[in-house]
């Protein structure tokens, strides 16, 4: 009997719980959208794009550039992977391509940047 009764009150408590709702009125801290920018990489200076959706980087592109293919095309490709799957920046370089995987870095950091102006832009 007091198993049941101890049962009736747990079950009281926790249909009693209030339920804890997300805040949708959280401003994002990018304005979606693609933004733009002009990096130097190894061999020469290059475009690149990221594409943002709801704070999340959706795809980063690589301009044309002249990075030797076999090392630095490479490691450009695997650095966009790299940080839109961590969402981030912090993330370790490719070795072997240090200035055009520093290059990738900086240029996804700095359209973040844009990405940011223009969100804290709509919100004042």
């Amino acid at each position: 009997m007091k198993k049941i009764i101890f049962l009736c009150l747990t079950l009281l408590l926790v249909g009693c719980q209030k339920k804890v709702e997300e805040d949708s009125s959280v401003p994002q801290v990018y304005q979606d959208g693609t933004y733009m920018a002009t990096v130097q990489g190894y061999a020469s200076e290059f475009e690149i794009s990221v594409e943002l959706k709801e704070d999340k980087i959706v795809k980063i592109t690589i301009g044309e550039n002249e990075e030797t293919p076999s090392i630095g095309g490479v490691a450009a490709s695997q650095m966009a992977q790299k940080i839109q799957e961590a969402n981030s920046t912090d993330v370790d370089l490719i070795a072997g391509a240090t200035y055009t995987s520093t290059a990738i870095k900086q240029g996804v950091e700095n359209a973040l940047s844009q990405a940011k102006a223009a969100a804290s832009s709509n919100h004042s």
